[in-house]
Parts: structure tokens; sequence; C-alpha cells
């Protein structure tokens, strides 16, 4: 069976959005000259999609269609939402992209660093550094993130910071919130409510849970919702291999 490629497109103009879905919590947003990863370069999800060994190459390497990245986001050092070793090697190929992410991240960044000093890149790095429950903003052009820390789901994950992301670009607003859970402080002191929010990037288990169906219609309340690790992956009979399905979704 011939290899499925994804079409190529003509990078979107400045006031038009173009959401690229990689895997599991990962995407690629895209308007005009900004070009934006989110929780989309790791090796294993276990049990979560993962990048193909393809993707993870273009995306390190910056070649089609990842070129130009000019930020890359990371909610929490989870391995199937970052990894440390692709992300310094992402860093020195696309010398102008910028990462964001918090300090529990980039203390497993640092563990790479420790074994090979050369690889550092201070200044394409920007840690954020507000408390649990505290948000901070990040500007860059017609750039706008607002870093929200949250708490991650679970009680074995209780210390875990997931840093949720408001990112304004292409005339749009759009939510993702790492693995953060459905709980009222992860969300009640950002009145996301009044964002007025076009996408959410949600985990279906916020539709499993009565809290999280509430928090979603009353805390988030985004024009749209998306499901990511909702969608499947394609699996290839000739080589017993799956191979993730980028999706592409345009508006205006």
């Amino acid at each position: 069976m011939p290899e499925v490629r994804p079409e190529v497109l003509p990078p979107p103009p400045a006031g038009r959005l173009e959401i690229t879905y990689i895997a599991n919590s990962g995407f690629l947003l895209s308007s005009g000259t900004t070009r934006v990863l989110i929780d989309a370069l790791y090796f294993d999800g276990d049990i979560w999609e993962s990048p193909s060994k393809k993707i993870q190459k273009a995306i390190v390497s910056g070649d089609t269609p990842f070129r130009n990245i000019t930020h890359m986001l990371a909610s929490h050092y989870h391995a199937d939402h970052f990894d440390a070793a692709l992300t310094s090697r992402f860093l020195i190929n696309n010398p102008g992209a910028m990462l964001i992410t918090n300090a529990q991240t980039d203390s497993v960044l640092q563990k790479v660093y420790r074994q090979d000093p050369e690889l550092k890149r201070p200044k394409q790095t920007k840690i954020i550094q507000t408390p649990m429950f505290g948000s901070e903003t990040y500007e860059s052009g017609d750039l706008k993130v607002k870093c929200l820390m949250q708490r991650h789901m679970g009680k074995d994950d209780f210390k875990v910071m997931s840093m949720g992301f408001l990112v304004e670009m292409g005339g749009k607003k759009v939510l993702h919130i790492g693995d953060a859970g459905w709980t009222d402080e992860n969300f009640a002191g950002y009145n996301l409510q009044d964002e007025n929010i076009d996408i959410a990037f949600i985990h279906y288990w916020f539709l499993l849970d009565c809290e999280g169906r509430r928090i979603l219609d009353t805390q988030v309340k985004p024009k749209r919702s998306w499901l990511p690790t909702s969608l499947t992956m394609n699996y290839d009979v000739t080589t017993k291999e799956s191979r993730s399905i980028i999706l592409m979704w345009r508006f205006s």
C-alpha cells in the first residue's frame, strides 16, 4: 500500500488560522509567518498515539510540512507530550524557534544539556515561572500566549504542573489544556468563559464525567471543542505499522 502523504498547502495568510492535528495532544497552528507546535514532538506515547518516525524527523529537521516553526509549546514533561533529546535537536536545527515551557519540563531538558553542554540554546527558551494556578503571558509579533499553570489529572501526578495555553493568532483564540484535571481550582481563576474562545482542545474524559462537562460548559465555554485523543491511527497492513494521520482544518 503506498504511503499517504499530507497535502502541502501554502501558508495561510495573516488573519486566517490553520490547525493541523499530529498525534495525541499534538498540533501545529499556522497563520501568516507564525507557526506554533504544541505537544507534538516525542518518541513514545505508550497507549496514546505517537507521531511517526517520519513526522518526528521532519519536525526536528524543519522539513516540509514543518518548515519555519516559530514557537514550540510544551505543556509538561510526560513522554506522550515531550521528549528532551528530540527537543534539543529541534532547537539546534531551527535557530529561529522559541521553546515555551515550565520549570519542571526544563529540568528534564537540563539533564540532556549536562550530558552535552554544546546543545544548550538559552536564547531559544522561555521558562514560565508562575506558581500553580497562576498565569503568565508571552507575546511576539502577532502571537499572544497566556500560559496557565494547572495541575495534572490523577492522584499519581498530583505534583505535576501541566501548563495550559490560550493562544491568540490569526484573529482566533485557541485553548490547549495539556493534561489538566477537571477541577475548579484548575479553571475558576482564569475567567476563560469571558475570553470568547473559538476552539478548545480537550480530552474525551472531560465528557465522561459530570464535573468535566460542567467545567467545559461554565468555565471554558468554547465555540467549538475538539477531542484530539479520540482520533485514531492509520494501520498499514503491508508494513504492520501504525502511522499518524495528519488532519488539517482551516477557518477564518
